[in-house]
């Protein structure tokens, strides 16, 4: 079982909101930090390690995953038994500090495998959030599957953006999310741009103004 035990805190008090951010593969804890400043101030927000070591040919820690990626004949595939126990970790972790931090509203972000939590726990714990926000996310079939509770996940808001030349994952990809979430009503904002694998001027500035927004 996973368990999160390292993360980054940022802001004072949580007057508006919590936003509890999750990074991609190979990155840690610290690559989301510069994005607290899209939240201002009555914000705090807490950048979590995922559980997963990716250690470098010489034993050294080349960064963090929140599931494993497994190669195949039939291209990159998931260990969906981490996306499901990096699941339970963060929901465990909101359970824990949400009531600390007594905030009126609580949001998930997620970039790339951080997008993909953002989804599986909005898709099946919809109760606990107020959104999420997913950057440049892969469409997982079983992320996607299930019977879920879409009366209470259209109260949700959501942003996503993917990058139109995103070589990492497909920008076809979130057009499958995307879409996805047109099949059953689900409301949200979308961006694209012209980039790849990242989160450009476009996306903050969007994404800055959605909350203002949301998170009124």
């Amino acid at each position: 079982m996973f368990e999160i035990t390292e993360w980054q805190r940022s802001g004072k008090k949580a007057d508006r909101a919590l936003v509890i951010m999750m990074h991609g593969y190979g990155a840690d804890m610290h690559d989301l930090v510069p994005l607290s400043s899209v939240f201002g101030p009555g914000v705090v927000t807490y950048s979590l390690n995922a559980p997963g070591l990716l250690p470098s040919p010489e034993g050294t820690i080349m960064g963090r995953s929140w599931f494993n990626l497994i190669s195949s004949p039939f291209g990159m595939e998931y260990d969906l038994e981490d996306v499901e126990d990096s699941s339970q970790a963060v929901k465990q972790f909101l359970q824990e500090i949400i009531p600390k931090e007594n905030a009126p509203k609580v949001y998930l972000l997620g970039f790339s495998q951080g997008a993909c939590l953002v989804h599986h726990l909005l898709l099946r714990e919809a109760q606990m959030i107020d959104g999420g926000i997913a950057l440049s996310g892969r469409f997982v079939d079983e992320v996607f599957e299930g019977d879920f509770n879409w009366q209470e996940i259209n109260k949700k808001d959501l942003f996503m953006s993917h990058g139109e030349s995103d070589f990492v994952i497909p920008y076809e990809s979130g057009e499958k999310i995307r879409e996805f979430y047109m099949s059953h009503e689900k409301s949200f904002d979308f961006v694209d741009f012209p980039g790849g694998h990242d989160i450009p001027v476009k996306v903050f500035k969007a994404m800055k103004n959605w909350f203002a927004r949301v998170s009124k």
